[in-house]
C-alpha cells in the first residue's frame, strides 16, 4: 500500500526523471513549479477531512528557495516570472498554514461541543423518598438511562454540527484561496512563455 508521502516521493522522482529526459539535464525550479502547481494547489486546498502528505509544506519551501537561487544565479526566464513563482510558493504555504489552523480550530470546536451540560436528573431526584418501592426504583433507573441516551445523542449531534460548520467555513475560504492561486498561476505561465 502506497502512503501519501511515498506517492509524493514517487511522483517527484518520476517528474524529475521525465523533465531530465526532456531537457537533457536537471530540471529547473521554475519548470518544476510550473508543472506541479495544480497538484500543489489540490493538496493545499483539499477538504478538511482529507489528509495530505506531511512533507508537502517542506517541499514547497525548498522549491521557493531553489527559485530564489536560480533567479539570482542563472535565470531561465524573466525576473518577473521568478517574482510570481515566489509569490505563488508563499501563497501555497499560507494556504497550508490556514488549513492547519482550521484543523486545530475544528478539533477545539469538537471538544468544546462535547463539553455540554447534560440534562439534569432534578425531576427524578425530587420524586425520590425513603419509602420508594421496587417498581418506582426500576422506573427511575429506566428514566435515567433514557435521559443518558438523549444526552449522548445530543452531544453527538453538536459535535457533527460543529465539524460541518468548519467544513463549510473551509469550503468558503478555499474558493477565495483558489481564485488567488489560479490568478498567480496564470500570470506565472504567461511570464514563463513570454
Amino acid at each position: 500500500m502506497i502512503t501519501g508521502i511515498k506517492l509524493l516521493a514517487l511522483i517527484s522522482l518520476f517528474l524529475r526523471g521525465h523533465i531530465c529526459a526532456q531537457t537533457g539535464g536537471a530540471p529547473d525550479a521554475l519548470q518544476v513549479l510550473s508543472q506541479q502547481e495544480p497538484n500543489l494547489s489540490a493538496w493545499a486546498l483539499a477538504p478538511i477531512e482529507q489528509s495530505i502528505p506531511d512533507a508537502i509544506r517542506q517541499n514547497i519551501i525548498f522549491l521557493r528557495e531553489d527559485l530564489l537561487d536560480e533567479g539570482k544565479t542563472k535565470p531561465k526566464a524573466s525576473l518577473d516570472a521568478y517574482r510570481l513563482a515566489y509569490q505563488l510558493c508563499v501563497s501555497l504555504i499560507s494556504a497550508l498554514d490556514e488549513r492547519e489552523k482550521m484543523l486545530l480550530k475544528a478539533g477545539y470546536r469538537a471538544i468544546q461541543a462535547n463539553v455540554v451540560t447534560p440534562a439534569t436528573n432534578q425531576a427524578l431526584e425530587a420524586r425520590r423518598n425513603y419509602l420508594m418501592s421496587w417498581p418506582q426504583y426500576e422506573r427511575e433507573v429506566q428514566q435515567r438511562s433514557d435521559l443518558l441516551r438523549v444526552n449522548e445523542a445530543a452531544d453527538k449531534r453538536k459535535v457533527e454540527l460543529a465539524l460541518q460548520d468548519m467544513k463549510l467555513d473551509w469550503a468558503k475560504r478555499v474558493g477565495e484561496l483558489r481564485a488567488n492561486l489560479d490568478a498567480l498561476y496564470i500570470k506565472l505561465r504567461a511570464a514563463v512563455r513570454g
